[in-house]
């Protein structure tokens, strides 16, 4: 038998990012098919942090002389704020008092409604519920329904700016959320007819001058650590027999390399113009929702070898009488993919940590480029030479390499996600960017390279400042740390177009050289 009614909550701005101070505004529908009577109708818009984890403990009981295994569990919710307004009975209606139940005949009913979000920091009410369940194990097939003891803390409170909205989910035990819910709640009178609801999560993010997160991933003894980073890996090289340029002497043509493993380094460096001050310093690392990597981020590729070399290595030198040496192949980068890593604590029974990861994009490409494009450059690391062999040191020279500047426009990736680095009162959330490249060559059988490259940066909301404030002011109360490592939580820097002046940050062939 098919239900009575159909209950649904429409917004007039489906998917939308809400701010603080935002009104949530849409209507309620309410399609009756068989006539119902309601007593009323009410729609709620409320935020929650919830954290839980669990453990395991095993300890033998002297009196029963079973072991008991015990799984303890601990949730701890802070409860942000909670509004609701009544969307029926009409208001007409209500300055009449209730008339207990009203009976709504068939056909379509909408009611509108309109809450807003909190325009500032809210006392959040936290409150804990801790759950031990007991299972008997005297033998391995031996199995008792688990019996629980239960308690709740006593609740607290605390001042805090709003979070973004956040969802890390794998059980009922096992979570970490940030909600913002909107829901719509018909309530009926009498045991044997059921009220019937709905809702939704809503998106949120706060404001540049509110947001609380925590700068520990991005120092390193109170320091920021440098803008630039790395990552490498070895693409093969191979020539055909019929390619290669046999010679006059014996000894090439029987010991003379028909492949080489040949390393490739991908260095990126946030931009100089993308640096902020704050008082540890200035750094290039705070990124944004919305940011186009390519606008923020620099991106070159390194290797030891020049074409010159590596056509010695694996074709020969040029004869007098053989005609002219074959081509090498081209190196081609054949995939990029950005993804932003999410690394969580979150508080329950003990605190835990997990990460996961946000996809931002994927592109491929046929985007070929020839080794003689490769402009020799001062290279003062060592990374790209530790695992080449002794036998090709005459094709290389320390402190040089050949470097490729990578087209900005293969990594033009809006950082569009919603995830943001954030500390709330019992979660935080830190953020890497990982850049995945897949290199191989223009030959008929290739190889092919990976190289991964991830750093850890701070990811704030959107550049544009709704909340209309020149100046960041921390709110009362900040977070407590939720990992050894949090610092006490920072907000951006104040507002404005333009950059403090600082002394220029080093660039990575400077602090290459300096090391």
């Amino acid at each position: 038998m098919g239900r009575s009614y159909e209950f649904k909550i429409k917004l007039d701005s489906p998917g939308k990012q809400f701010r603080p101070g935002d009104a949530v505004t849409g209507k309620v529908d309410l399609q009756v098919i068989k006539s119902i009577t309601v007593r009323d109708i009410n729609v709620t818009l409320r935020g929650v942090a919830e954290s839980a984890n669990y453990t395991y403990v095993t300890n033998y009981n002297a009196v029963t002389r079973r072991h008991e295994r015990r799984k303890m569990t601990n949730s701890i919710t802070y409860h942000f704020f909670a509004y609701g307004v009544k969307v029926f009975p009409p208001p007409n209606l209500q300055q009449h008092g209730s008339a207990g139940e009203y009976t709504l005949a068939e056909g379509q009913y909408s009611y509108p409604f309109e809450l807003s979000f909190p325009s500032g920091p809210v006392e959040a009410k936290s409150s804990s519920h801790f759950d031990v369940s007991r299972t008997y194990m005297s033998t391995p097939s031996m199995f008792m329904p688990p019996w629980a003891n239960r308690g709740s803390g006593s609740a607290s409170s605390m001042t805090i700016s709003l979070p973004p909205a956040f969802r890390m989910y794998r059980d009922y035990d096992d979570h970490a959320i940030v909600d913002y819910v909107l829901e719509a709640h018909a309530d009926r009178k009498g045991f044997l007819k059921s009220d019937f609801s709905d809702k939704q999560l809503l998106r949120f993010s706060p404001n540049l001058d509110s947001v609380m997160f925590s700068f520990a991933p991005i120092t390193q003894n109170g320091v920021f650590i440098p803008n630039y980073f790395q990552g490498a890996s070895r693409l093969k090289f191979e020539i055909g027999k019929s390619k290669r340029h046999e010679g006059k002497s014996f000894f090439k043509r029987v010991f003379s390399s028909r492949s080489l493993k040949v390393p490739f380094e991908i260095v990126g460096e946030f931009k100089q113009r993308n640096a902020v001050s704050y008082p540890q310093g200035q750094t290039s690392r705070v990124l944004h929702q919305g940011d186009n990597l390519a606008d923020v981020l620099d991106l070159r590729i390194y290797t030891p070898f020049s074409k010159d070399a590596l056509q010695r290595i694996l074709i020969g030198e040029e004869g007098k009488k053989s005609g002219p040496v074959a081509p090498l192949s081209n190196l081609l980068i054949k995939e990029i993919s950005v993804t932003l890593g999410r690394d969580i604590y979150y508080q329950g029974i003990e605190e835990q940590r997990t990460k996961n990861e946000v996809s931002v994009g994927k592109q491929a490409f046929k985007n070929e480029f020839e080794l003689s494009d490769f402009e020799e450059v001062d290279y003062r690391g060592s990374d790209i030479f530790s695992k080449i062999k002794q036998d090709y040191a005459e094709h290389y020279q320390s402190g040089k390499a050949y470097m490729l500047e990578i087209p900005p426009q293969m990594y033009a990736f809006l950082l569009s996600c919603d995830a943001q680095s954030f500390s709330a009162p019992n979660i935080s959330c830190d953020v890497s960017l990982k850049l995945n490249f897949s290199l191989t060559t223009t030959e008929e059988n290739p190889s092919m390279a990976r190289i991964i490259c991830e750093t850890p940066i701070v990811f704030l909301p959107g550049r544009v400042n709704t909340g209309g404030s020149d100046s960041f002011v921390p709110p009362g109360g900040p977070p407590p740390a939720v990992n050894g490592e949090l610092s006490t939580p920072l907000g951006p820097p104040p507002s404005g177009s333009e950059i403090p002046e600082a002394e220029e940050l080093p660039s990575y062939s400077d602090v290459k050289h300096a090391s």
